[in-house]
């Protein structure tokens, strides 16, 4: 395994560090690429631009990036595999807290005063504390509404399980 030596230009390693930050790639993507990746194929696949949404793009830049670290990966011998895999591991308990409170502000959100999922409720099924109402607490707390919200949500919930389906097939 020979690690690149030239560091890649400053605009790609600022997409990277906010793909990252925003929890588009995860670790791993992030170290194999800055460490073994194609420095043309890298920069080829961060300056290509798409005409249409800008999320969209920038997410689509994001799975091919992930796409192309676990191609570079797939080469190596299973112990420089682990090594990359447990520098992204370190980061994925943090990603799962990200998602699960996200999860919670949305349920919440819903099932008070609406407008993340469903509309925007007439009468608020909460005080002026912000504390649920007794029949929204208990639906809040049970686990079917917790699978549900998690079912509704199609946006952040479907790209962390691709990149999660990604990491688990390595050893």
């Amino acid at each position: 395994m020979l690690f690149k030596r030239t560091p890649l230009p400053p605009d790609v390693e600022y997409f990277l560090d906010g793909a990252i930050e925003c929890d588009e790639i995860g670790s791993f993507a992030h170290s194999v690429l800055t460490l073994l990746g194609d420095r043309k194929t890298v920069i080829g696949m961060v300056d290509v631009e798409n005409p249409g949404r800008a999320l969209r793009n920038r997410q689509d830049k994001c799975h091919a990036l992930d796409a192309y670290a676990h191609e570079i990966v797939a080469d190596l011998a299973a112990h420089e595999q682990r090594a990359f895999v447990a520098a992204g591991m370190r980061w994925e308990p943090l990603r799962l807290l990200r998602i699960a409170e996200y999860l919670a502000h949305f349920n919440f959100e819903d099932q008070t005063r609406g407008g993340a999922n469903l509309p925007f409720r007439k009468h608020w099924r909460c005080d002026r504390n912000y504390d649920p109402t007794p029949a929204a607490r208990r639906h809040l707390y049970a686990p079917t509404a917790i699978r549900r919200t998690t079912k509704l949500e199609d946006c952040s919930m479907p790209r962390a399980r691709l990149l999660a389906s990604r990491l688990r097939l390595l050893p």
